[in-house]
């Protein structure tokens, strides 16, 4: 038990360490609400934006498949 209660502890402060960097995405904001947008401009504040093919691979993959399945569910819809 004291070892749960520990280790999970310095665990989670480990891996959720406030980031300095923030990943621009123009699909993050598509379906906000305005509350929601400035909630995410406020959490940007003094942080690097990254952009393009800096993101890294994981988060490129995941982008990529969602564009070809919005283009696929847009061709299906329109039939």
């Amino acid at each position: 038990m004291i070892l749960a209660l520990s280790v999970n502890s310095a665990l989670y402060l480990l891996f959720v360490k406030a980031k300095k960097q923030y990943i621009h995405d123009d699909t993050a904001v598509e379906y906000a609400t305005e509350e929601e947008k400035q909630l995410l401009e406020y959490e940007r504040i003094g942080k690097e934006e990254i952009r393009g093919d800096q993101k890294p691979l994981r988060l490129r993959i995941i982008h990529a498949a969602t564009e070809w399945y919005k283009h696929v569910l847009a061709y299906y819809l329109q039939r």
